[in-house]
């Protein structure tokens, strides 16, 4: 029924009404107007409740009777206008939630009838023995009063399927079909059901190798454990993603860490041939991907931040535009950078590496960014590798006490007091973890030997 139909016998039926009824508002009936035992309810009229002049509203679902209640109860025999009644058009029509509304005046009675847009109402699953229904509810995720469309369900069925082909049921197969139903709670329901067909598991026909030019395919072989699967459900996505590291581990080691990979599963027919869609296959194949591609290399080398050296003598120290790039020697660059900043400089100077990588030219951009170390708290002392010299005398040729507040350059004027005494080949002096503004001291020692003097003393901060 169009809207301008509607209106002219909405109208001409509520003129009737007035007549006869002079309550302040006209009595909304719901039919079906009870829920099922245990269910919530508000109170509601029903069809033997009211005898007079009244709204029936039919096909509406329970969540809907409170906003329905809200759309018809200003209508009363006093204040009916062809505006009031476009209002109730507007407001239905705005609500989306009906395919069809009809308007049938009979009487003193008008009657609404709704016809809601189908809506989920339940899932079934049949002979399913490999998941159990709440699994497959889960694959779904389907919750009911969801908007009911062909294409979902088909779409929920492909995403069941597919936690059937990880288990290694490959031959498996979804027919999904509908049901319609009508209850209290939806009006218009749609029961899904998944007939499965489980199959059976598809055996490994083979594992393949694709794009490897640099490691040939027996060397491949020796590192997975997927070559030896011989049943689907034996590949599991742990264990691909295990061969797929070990892969990647063993073009890492000649300088190709760039290398991507990827896995896929090969439906095979009784001749080994690829098949696809609904055919049944024979066994399965997988198949890993390879894309191979050379290391980075360092791009751009530059120093940031205030005092610092000239971009090529950074260059200098360790790492290189143009040199596979290798994180360790940028953090060596790093350190040597800070002791030689630190040799002249006025303030204790930091130097942390920033690096940025480019995936597609395989180059990364290093920086080394100078700043300046604020003097922290010295919280704890610890001494390695003293046999014979006192850690009591260590501690006072350093002349550092916990609780001090040290720079970096005091630090490296106390290793230079103890090494200074001749009595130590080698001091090298590290920090444990601390809190920030603190520092926590770790000494390593090697004693000289009789008659040998000292050969080094370092200390760097980061």
């Amino acid at each position: 029924m169009r809207w301008s139909q509607f209106f002219l016998l909405m109208t001409s039926a509520l003129t009737l009404l007035m007549a006869n009824y002079s309550a302040a508002q006209l009595p909304i009936v719901f039919d079906p107007c009870r829920p099922a035992s245990g269910q919530a309810d508000f109170p509601r009229l029903c069809p033997d409740q009211v005898s007079g002049p009244h709204v029936l509203i039919t096909g509406a679902s329970a969540e809907t009777h409170q906003d329905l209640l809200e759309i018809f109860n200003f209508i009363s025999p006093s204040a009916i206008t062809t505006a009031a009644v476009q209002a109730i058009g507007a407001r239905l029509s705005g609500i989306k939630r009906y395919d069809d509304i009809s308007i049938q005046p009979a009487g003193n009675v008008i009657t609404v009838e709704l016809l809601e847009k189908p809506r989920f109402s339940g899932l079934q699953f049949d002979n399913n023995r490999v998941f159990s229904d709440a699994e497959l509810q889960a694959f779904a995720a389907l919750n009911l009063n969801t908007p009911f469309s062909r294409d979902l369900v088909i779409d929920r069925s492909r995403a069941i399927l597919t936690q059937y082909q990880a288990k290694g049921y490959f031959s498996a197969a979804i027919e999904p079909s509908i049901i319609q139903t009508s209850s209290f709670a939806i009006a218009n329901g749609v029961v899904a059901i998944f007939k499965i067909d489980e199959g059976g598991i598809a055996p490994v026909s083979s594992v393949r190798f694709e794009g490897n030019e640099k490691l040939s395919d027996p060397q491949l072989r020796a590192l997975i454990s997927s070559d030896q699967a011989t049943r689907a459900d034996a590949l599991t996505a742990e264990r691909i993603a295990a061969d797929q590291q070990a892969i990647l581990e063993a073009y890492a080691e000649i300088e190709m860490e760039r290398t991507g990979i990827s896995a896929r599963i090969l439906t095979l027919d009784a001749a080994g041939q690829e098949i696809s869609g609904e055919a049944m296959p024979a066994s399965i194949a997988l198949v890993f991907v390879i894309e191979e591609r050379d290391g980075f290399s360092v791009g751009t080398v530059n120093i940031d931040g205030a005092e610092r050296p000239t971009a090529q003598e950074g260059e200098s120290r360790e790492i290189t535009t143009g040199d596979r790039f290798d994180p360790e020697a940028a953090q060596n660059a790093a350190q040597n950078l800070a002791q030689q900043l630190n040799e002249d400089s006025e303030v204790d100077l930091g130097v942390r590496t920033q690096i940025d990588v480019n995936d597609e030219t395989g180059e990364v951009d290093v920086t080394f960014v100078v700043f300046e170390l604020p003097p922290r708290k010295l919280i704890a002392l610890r001494f390695v590798g003293a046999q014979e010299t006192s850690p009591v005398f260590i501690q006072e040729m350093l002349g550092l006490e916990i609780g001090d507040t040290v720079s970096a350059k005091d630090i490296r004027a106390a290793v230079q007091r103890l090494a200074n005494t001749g009595l130590f080949e080698d001091i090298a002096i590290s920090e444990d973890p601390s809190p920030q503004g603190t520092v926590a001291l770790v000494l390593t020692v090697e004693e000289a030997k009789t008659g040998t003097q000292r050969l080094g003393a370092s200390y760097s901060s980061l």
